[in-house]
């Protein structure tokens, strides 16, 4: 478990943490609670191997333990032992994203073409699926710098639309891959792992 201290929640906005503990918002409190959950508990050189870890919500939050870093937050203090699991104390808050797939490749800014190229061949609808998990491998606008231009600004003519749809497939898989390691989570890299795009390579 990733306590924050009563000095991360000092830290949320005036209101927020009344926001939270109303009735109305149950589902809404059970969410971040269990974000700041594994569903299995990690020793602190196991946390030490992980760049990202999959809390009991099913979302993914970074971790970089050896410079005492997760998400937003750090860690502070020593790691209390009990029974059934750890405590690691952090100084903030960690907050769950609603944001999909699309959500945040649109937010970020360095994927300002790869966006406009997941609309234009009208498969928006696959990155903002929230009933499955995927991963994407996005280029970047410096990616797409090193094609050429006219490359580039023939796959928005209309005549390209099967192209540009199989270009776009290609950049999205089923299912959950890793960088590193992520318990639970296949990793890239390993040889009996080979992710197969939404195109069907």
């Amino acid at each position: 478990m990733f306590a924050p201290t009563n000095e991360a929640f000092k830290k949320l906005p005036k209101g927020a943490v009344e926001t939270l503990l109303s009735p109305q918002n149950n589902e809404r409190l059970e969410e971040v609670f269990n974000f700041h959950v594994l569903p299995n508990s990690q020793p602190e050189f196991g946390l030490e191997q992980f760049t990202l870890l999959r809390t009991a919500t099913g979302q993914f939050v970074s971790i970089d333990y050896k410079n005492k870093v997760i998400g937003g937050a750090g860690f502070t203090a020593t790691p209390i032992p009990c029974s059934n699991g750890v405590i690691y104390l952090i100084d903030t808050v960690l907050t769950p994203t609603t944001d999909d797939l699309f959500q945040r490749l649109q937010k970020d800014g360095r994927f300002t073409i790869f966006t406009k190229a997941i609309t234009a061949s009208r498969q928006g609808k696959t990155f903002q699926n929230m009933h499955g998990l995927y991963t994407t491998f996005a280029p970047t606008d410096e990616a797409f710098k090193k094609l050429p231009p006219d490359f580039v600004a023939s796959l928005f003519l209309p005549e390209n639309d099967e192209r540009l749809e199989d270009i776009i497939k290609h950049h999205i898989t089923e299912g959950t891959f890793a960088a590193g390691k992520v318990p639970g989570v296949r990793s890239l890299g390993v040889s009996d792992v080979t992710p197969q795009s939404v195109f069907g390579q």
